[in-house]
């Protein structure tokens, strides 16, 4: 059987309001694997901050994989009446991190060609 077996969004655990079933897509070309899931009846009111560190545990029979993602959108929407609140997480690959780096260095071709016979 398959479980999702621990959600910890910046350390915290969130397996308890999660509904679904972790979707997602993991591919071998250079996209970025995907993953989605839904919280419901959360007492957060703020969305989770991009890049947010996120560990996803999931328990296959006797094993547990641990897939390791960043935080890429959250939409929250309210529960009228019961003042909770509901979220859908958008998670992407830890590769994704590396667009907040900015390296002041250009590479270019040299401007010397030596074109003498070899």
């Amino acid at each position: 059987m398959i479980s999702l077996n621990k959600l910890l969004i910046d350390g915290t655990d969130y397996v308890e309001y999660a509904t679904l079933t972790l979707q997602g897509q993991e591919t071998l070309d250079e996209s970025l694997d995907l993953n989605y899931i839904e919280l419901k009846g959360t007492n957060i009111d703020l969305p989770f901050k991009p890049f947010l560190d996120v560990e996803i545990h999931i328990k296959y029979g006797y094993d547990t994989k641990i897939i390791r993602r960043l935080v890429e959108s959250d939409t929250v929407t309210e529960v009228t009446g019961n003042g909770t609140y509901n979220h859908d997480l958008l998670f992407i690959e830890e590769t994704k991190w590396l667009e907040r780096l900015f390296v002041e260095k250009t590479v270019r071709q040299p401007l010397i060609h030596d074109y003498s016979e070899i």
